[in-house]
């Protein structure tokens, strides 16, 4: 019985850590495939909706320019809701640590 119960312990402890190794890559893959690219694609936006060193809107089309803003808006928002899906990560990880 004692034998068994160190084995199903060794099994739990072993499944903890390959959950924490888990969540590890899945943070890692959403910070290079996601987070990465929506910040190039921010700054970029962040460029094409400022002004131009004339002091005149790099974009002439009044259109154009409300669709990169509501684009840049959009990626902001999109940011923002992969920060808090990176702090429940670690939260998680935090709690599964502490077990």
């Amino acid at each position: 019985m004692l034998k068994e119960n160190h084995t199903f312990t060794e099994k739990l402890i072993e499944q903890k850590f390959q959950a924490l190794d888990s969540m590890s890559q899945a943070r890692n893959d959403l910070f290079n495939l996601v987070a990465l690219p929506l910040s190039g694609i921010e700054g970029r936006l962040k460029f094409v909706n400022s002004e131009s060193l004339d002091g005149e809107s790099r974009i002439a089309d009044e259109f154009t320019q409300k669709t990169c803003r509501e684009i840049q808006d959009q990626v902001n928002q999109a940011r923002n809701a992969l920060d808090q899906i990176f702090v429940a990560m670690q939260d998680s990880r935090t709690s599964l640590l502490d077990s």
